[in-house]
C-alpha cells in the first residue's frame, strides 16, 4: 500500500516533467521572445492595429458607385422595404416591360412596380411604350396596379423610398410629368424631383397609410371595371 510520503513524491515528479516538457516546446514564449508573440509583445504591431480598427467608415457616398450599382442597391432596397411591410416579392429577370418586381397583395392579384433611382435630382423617364400600345392601355394599366418606387441619391445622405402609384401621372404637376415624342425618344412620363417638388415627392414616402390609400384605390377600380 502506497503511503502519503510515497504518492507526494510521485506527484512532485510529474510536476517537475510537465514543466520540463512546457519549457521545452514554448521555449521562445517563455524567455518572452516577440518571434512566436508579435501581437502581444510588439507595440509598433498593436499600434497599427488599432489604427485600423480605427478607420472612418464612410456612408452614403453614391459618386463612387456606378450606375449598374446604384440602381442594383435601389432594387434589393426596395425588396427589402416591400418585405418587411409584409408583401410576398416576386423579382423579374427580364425587365423588358417595365416591370422590376411584382408584389402580390391579394389572391391572383399582384402590384406591378418599376424601380427607378437617380443621382442629383436628374429627371427619371419612363417609357409609355413599355406601359401600352395605345393610349387607352397605358391609362387602364396605369389604374390597375402600376408603380413606381422611386429612390433619390444624395450624396452623404440616406436614400428614401417612395412609391408613386400609376394613376397619379394622369394628372401631370410640378414632379411627375409628360413629354409629347421627339426625334429620339418618346413618349414619355418622368419624375422630376427638383427642390422646388420635394413636397409633393414627401407624399409618397413609403408608408402603411400610403399603402393602404393605393390599394383601396386599385380596388375600387377594378370594381368600377368590373361593372
Amino acid at each position: 500500500m502506497l503511503t502519503v510520503s510515497v504518492i507526494l513524491s510521485k506527484y512532485l515528479r510529474i510536476m517537475e516533467m510537465t514543466e520540463i516538457l512546457f519549457r521545452f516546446l514554448f521555449q521562445d514564449c517563455w524567455n518572452g521572445s516577440p518571434q512566436l508573440i508579435p501581437v502581444l509583445n510588439n507595440p509598433e504591431r498593436n499600434a497599427e492595429m488599432n489604427e485600423q480598427e480605427n478607420i472612418p467608415i464612410s456612408r452614403f457616398q453614391w459618386s463612387a458607385l456606378s450606375s449598374l450599382q446604384v440602381g442594383r442597391y435601389a432594387e434589393h432596397l426596395t425588396t427589402m422595404r416591400l418585405l418587411e411591410a409584409g408583401f410576398e416579392v416576386f423579382t423579374s429577370e427580364v425587365d423588358d416591360r417595365g416591370i422590376d418586381h411584382l408584389v402580390r397583395y391579394a389572391p391572383g392579384r399582384c402590384l406591378e412596380i418599376q424601380v427607378k433611382a437617380v443621382r442629383n435630382r436628374n429627371l427619371s423617364y419612363i417609357e409609355k411604350k413599355h406601359l401600352g400600345k395605345s393610349e387607352e392601355e397605358v391609362e387602364q394599366r396605369l389604374k390597375s396596379g402600376y408603380c413606381v418606387a422611386f429612390l433619390l441619391f444624395e450624396e452623404g445622405m440616406e436614400s428614401n423610398l417612395y412609391l408613386i402609384p400609376g394613376y397619379d401621372f394622369l394628372s401631370p404637376n410640378d414632379l411627375l410629368r409628360e413629354y409629347p415624342a421627339d426625334k429620339s425618344v418618346g413618349p414619355n412620363f418622368a419624375i422630376s424631383p427638383t427642390k422646388k417638388a420635394q413636397p409633393i415627392l414627401d407624399r409618397y414616402k413609403l408608408t402603411n397609410k400610403l399603402l393602404a390609400e393605393f390599394l383601396n384605390r386599385i380596388k375600387q377600380y377594378d370594381q368600377t371595371s368590373a361593372s
